[in-house]
């Protein structure tokens, strides 16, 4: 059996909030991926001060968190993704910037440039994506691009033009 990724090996279970007395990870309609403000985060939720200050100094102009700041984040305070995900959340900031490329870029366009629009598969590659099935995981997907020698935009690329819908970020964005 082949070792989990960094990734996979940091990540708690999709309904990880629940610990909390919370669940930010209910979707308002099965499917459909969900915003910030669809987000059940209860008033009384106690904020982390040494996460959210270290949030804090990752904003972007816009104030959001990009998603690669946010697993930097978790790898040097030793937490999971998922609850810097979830103080992300408690404190109002937008994730950015999908490392897969499939939210936070700005206007309705998503990460890639025609760059990876147009990129041809690597060998085998295709073959791999459509062995995970319709909705692969965001792990599964940087595991991929790892596997072929390819960046995480072009792996979100790929299982984009597949028409595959990406599941269980491990920092709760969907």
């Amino acid at each position: 059996m082949r070792p989990l990724s960094r990734c996979q090996a940091t990540a708690k279970p999709f309904s990880a909030g629940r610990e909390l007395g919370y669940d930010i990870f209910a979707k308002p309609e099965a499917g459909g991926d969900m915003s910030l403000d669809e987000k059940n985060v209860p008033p009384n939720v106690r904020v982390d001060d040494r996460l959210s200050v270290r949030i804090r100094t990752r904003l972007t102009e816009d104030g959001g968190l990009a998603c690669a700041d946010a697993f930097a984040l978790a790898e040097a305070l030793a937490v999971s993704p998922g609850e810097v995900g979830r103080m992300a959340d408690v404190l109002g900031v937008k994730l950015r910037r999908c490392q897969l490329g499939l939210f936070g870029y700005p206007g309705p366009s998503k990460g890639w440039t025609t760059f990876e629009s147009e990129a041809p598969y690597p060998d085998g590659c295709e073959a791999a994506l459509r062995g995970l099935g319709n909705s692969p995981t965001c792990p599964a997907l940087w595991d991929l691009a790892e596997a072929f020698g390819v960046s995480r935009l072009q792996a979100g690329r790929f299982a984009d033009r597949l028409g595959l819908k990406v599941v269980a970020c491990p920092l709760g964005a969907f």
